[in-house]
């Protein structure tokens, strides 16, 4: 699959670069770096027609992203080739759409479809909450809890119910803008109040077949909805250990639910079976191979929803930072976290005015575009675990031998395709494994620690998490 690398629109670049601050020389590298990303994401052909056009050499582009500053010249030039690159891909998934909103209402006819398919998915859970599956059920879930199972699609059909447009309410399902589908393998965000579909999923709500991707969508998104006991992504299909997780894992994760309603949809009962590892690899890595690949898994998956939730929260504070006073400590942590210039602000302040517009810090869409081209690239890394059989050249404890599989991946599905996650392999490690601690099926006291204990309208992420938070500590020393 190829990750797409969004740049910023040429027309925005001169307010990110603006001033000769520490920030203005940050901005400068992070878009050199994402240009970089982006060639080594095109197709070969359409690079050689790209710098032929624009009468350059690989030698040229090299000599212009490794330049300490750009002149007016360099600028322009690097301008030309984003601009080049935006004009030569039809598609549209080389520019970042920009600090917009992200989302837009259902149109009359999807309306239509979407609430005829909620309707179908609904009445399934509830005939599964009542019984009517329960072979399907045990299956996935185990015997003696099957019935912990059955609450959750029972609660998972009442929060599908509140969020379906009816006569009387305004729809909770809304379409996604940012096409997070395309870029970020993500192909819905939802919460108690919201849920938003990619355009792929709102087409095939046209579709009502169960086992079609709108309706296995809705049931997965469904139990994510419910207001107190939603399900979080603990692993998906394609992780390392997904067929062997124990019962409580199952539990919490959607992608068994959805499970259920394919085994429904097509007749085919497999059973999961609680172990170590996943059968069909155990002949081919060490067992601390094997075990080291489940929990890479779940740092990459939790780097991963993390990393979303952070754009989420930051492309919200770009547009309305009335709503963030009280933030500016978690902004300046999530900011290094994800590579953005905004902690290099000498004064980072939200304000609420009475008689003028709310003021914040200013996020620019060079920002987002980085935080964007991460989430893509850990959207390729997400679930890759499971290939690595690359056993690591020394003893390595359990922690060690973690990080030699992300840094594996990072290898396989970043570096070696000609892509640059952060400065250095190392770096890459200790971001991912920062960012997954912060998700609840990682950290030890099980729950998303962006946000504050027990009130998630306050913010979490009062200090960096580690290992970040040391290597920063011996950044600053140096």
């Amino acid at each position: 699959m190829v990750t797409h690398i969004r740049l910023p629109d040429p027309k925005d670049i001169d307010e990110m670069l603006q001033g000769a601050s520490k920030r203005s020389e940050m901005a400068e590298r992070k878009l050199k770096t994402a240009i970089g990303n982006a060639l080594a994401s095109m197709q070969v052909a359409d690079k050689q027609k790209l710098l032929a056009d624009l009468t350059l050499t690989d030698a040229d582009v090299r000599i212009l992203l490794l330049r300490t500053r750009l002149d007016g010249p360099a600028l322009s030039r690097l301008k030309s080739i984003i601009t080049k690159m935006q004009a030569m891909d039809t598609s549209g998934l080389t520019t970042y759409p920009g600090i917009v909103p992200d989302t837009r209402e259902l149109s009359a006819e999807e309306k239509q479809h979407v609430t005829a398919l909620a309707a179908k998915v609904a009445q399934t859970m509830r005939d599964i909450a009542k019984g009517l599956h329960d072979t399907y059920v045990k299956n996935v879930f185990g015997v003696g809890h099957d019935t912990a199972a059955k609450a959750v699609f029972k609660n998972a059909a009442d929060a599908l119910d509140r969020l379906t447009p009816s006569f009387w309410s305004s729809s909770g399902i809304v379409v996604d803008l940012m096409r997070k589908n395309e870029v970020w393998c993500c192909g819905a965000l939802t919460n108690s109040t919201r849920m938003a579909l990619g355009q792929s999923a709102v087409a095939a709500a046209a579709n009502q077949d169960m086992n079609g991707l709108g309706f296995l969508t809705l049931v997965h998104e469904s139990t994510h909805a419910i207001a107190n006991g939603a399900t979080t992504d603990v692993l998906y299909e394609h992780h390392e250990g997904f067929l062997t997780a124990g019962a409580q894992a199952k539990l919490k994760t959607a992608d068994y639910y959805k499970e259920v309603v394919r085994q429904i949809a097509t007749g085919i009962g497999r059973v999961f079976v609680e172990g170590d590892v996943d059968p069909h690899l155990d002949k081919t890595r060490s067992p601390e191979l094997m075990q080291a690949a489940t929990t890479a898994d779940k740092v990459l998956n939790g780097a991963w929803v993390t990393a979303i939730r952070i754009q989420a929260a930051i492309h919200d504070m770009a547009r309305n930072p009335g709503g963030y006073v009280g933030w500016e400590t978690w902004l300046r942590n999530a900011s290094r976290l994800m590579g953005i210039t905004v902690h290099r602000e000498a004064k980072l302040a939200f304000e609420r005015n009475v008689f003028s517009a709310n003021t914040g810090p200013k996020i620019t869409s060079g920002d987002m575009a980085v935080i964007d081209n991460k989430i893509a690239m850990l959207g390729q890394c997400n679930g890759k675990a499971k290939h690595v059989l690359v056993e690591p050249t020394r003893r390595l404890n359990a922690e060690g031998f973690v990080d030699h599989v992300l840094e594996q991946v990072v290898r396989s599905y970043c570096t070696d395709t000609g892509l640059k996650f952060s400065k250095s392999i190392d770096k890459d490690v200790i971001v991912i494994r920062s960012l997954g601690v912060l998700h609840e099926s990682v950290n030890a006291s099980g729950r998303n620690m962006l946000i504050a204990l027990g009130d998630a309208s306050k913010p979490g992420l009062t200090e960096l998490p580690e290992p970040m938070k040391s290597y920063d500590a011996r950044a600053r020393m140096i």
